[in-house]
Order: C-alpha cells, then sequence, then structure tokens
C-alpha cells in the first residue's frame, strides 16, 4: 500500500495514528455475526488480544493490574541479533492519583514511574535515592480547545444560541487563542517542562518549529469534521518526565 503525499506535511507520519490493522482471525466471525461490538471489552480473554509490540497481554485485574508477557514473536531484534524484548514481563498497577504513584515508588513496589507532573518531578528529583530521573523533552501530544460549530437545535435556549454565534466567527476564536498566555502555563503550571504551541506540530516532529509570529495561527478545521474547529491553547507535555530504579 502506497500513500503519495501532495505538500511537505512534517507531521505527516502522524496522519494515520488512528488507524489500525485488524487480525482478521480474531475478528471475521465476530464479524459475520454481528457480534463486533463485543470484542475488546474488559471480559475478552488475553489471548484474543493481538498486536505486533514487544509485549502481549496475560493477565487484567479490573482496578489492580495488568500484566504483559514477551512477545516470542515480535520481529525486532538489537544490533547482536538478539530478539527483543529483554524483559519477560510487565507489571501495570492501577493507583487512584498521582500522588500515590509516587509512594508506590517511593516504597519499592513499583520500579518505574512516568508521565510525572512538575511538582512530583522535582520532589523526587530533590530526594534521589537509588533511582535516576529522565526528562526526555517534549513529546507529540498537546493540550487544545474545541469549538462546538454544530447547528444549535430547536430546543436550544437563546442564550446558547447567541453564545454559539461567537463560535462561528473567526475573529473570536483567534481572541481566544491570543489570549491563552501559553508561556505561563509552562512556567506556572509545568514549571518550565514544556514548550508554548502555536500551532498543530510540536517541537518532537521532525523539522517543527514555532512560527516567528505570534499571530493566532493555532486554529484550523479538523479535517473531516467541519463542524468543529480547535486551537491549540495550551503547551506540549514532556515524551517521558519519569524515574527508573538503578
Amino acid at each position: 500500500m502506497v500513500f503519495s503525499i501532495g505538500e511537505n506535511l512534517r507531521r505527516w507520519r502522524t496522519l494515520f495514528d488512528g488507524l489500525a490493522i485488524l487480525p482478521k482471525h480474531l475478528l471475521e466471525k465476530p464479524y459475520q455475526e454481528g457480534k463486533l461490538a463485543q470484542i475488546g471489552s474488559l471480559a475478552t480473554a488475553a489471548n484474543q488480544w493481538a498486536g505486533l509490540g514487544p509485549f502481549r497481554v496475560k493477565e487484567y485485574v479490573a482496578g489492580q493490574r495488568l500484566v504483559l508477557e514477551r512477545n516470542p514473536y515480535y520481529w525486532k531484534s538489537d544490533a547482536k541479533g538478539t530478539q527483543l524484548p529483554y524483559l519477560d514481563e510487565l507489571v501495570f498497577l492501577f493507583v487512584p492519583n498521582a500522588d500515590a504513584q509516587v509512594l508506590k515508588f517511593q516504597s519499592g513496589e513499583a520500579d518505574a514511574i512516568s508521565q510525572l507532573g512538575a511538582e512530583n518531578f522535582s520532589a523526587l528529583s530533590k530526594q534521589q535515592r537509588g533511582y535516576t530521573m529522565t526528562d526526555a523533552g517534549p513529546g507529540l501530544e498537546y493540550n487544545f480547545l474545541f469549538f462546538n460549530l454544530n447547528d444549535a437545535g430547536e430546543k436550544t435556549s437563546p442564550d446558547q444560541q447567541r453564545k454559539q454565534k461567537w463560535f462561528r466567527e473567526v475573529k473570536f476564536r483567534q481572541a481566544v487563542s491570543t489570549a491563552a498566555d501559553r508561556e505561563a502555563i509552562v512556567r506556572l503550571i509545568y514549571q518550565g517542562r514544556g514548550s508554548p504551541l502555536w500551532g498543530p506540530e510540536t517541537p518532537a516532529t521532525a523539522g517543527g518549529s514555532t512560527p516567528p509570529s505570534r499571530i493566532p495561527l493555532a486554529l484550523w478545521t479538523v479535517r473531516g469534521s467541519p463542524e468543529r474547529s480547535r486551537i491549540s491553547a495550551g503547551p506540549t507535555e514532556p515524551a517521558m518526565i519519569g524515574a527508573t530504579r538503578c
């Protein structure tokens, strides 16, 4: 299968993130029986999940843990020809909040912790004992706002109809984009561990850069969904900010 990109899109590699290669041997029969919607629920057996990654599902206990085992059919090998991955098993523990995640790591119940908030990252950095802190820099994910441009229904109140007209005004959406103090969000909320954005690409994108002008360029219509527009009204988050035990 070959795709021809008609323009030089730096983010072309992310255009197909929403597409998946589906396993025919697992889904064809349920599809023919009209039971496809029942596949992929929490009750689905571990051996009924398929993927191309280095690990596969071994066990799932609701509210407690997810266990992944080494995929013996994984295609990738290291420079010496050793099949990857090196680890035999990964266990993900479910915790109620970020602080509980940090406590489990500090107590030795967890060997790694990722997606730390700025405050917890700073706290762990000051108390480093037997673990290494990592900040991998900007990631591909970012925060943004959606504007609902759907036509107001008959039952919509006059006040809501009046406000929805604002959303349809390009200048209004640009004003919201301009009013969002991205630098302050990065400085105060992320404690400097983020990058302000003025467009749909992050610094992690190959060749991505911030437009030299701070005109509200961060406004575009979602492809395939003309009823919604969005602005990148916040910073990109680090690709991986966390700690691992030595």
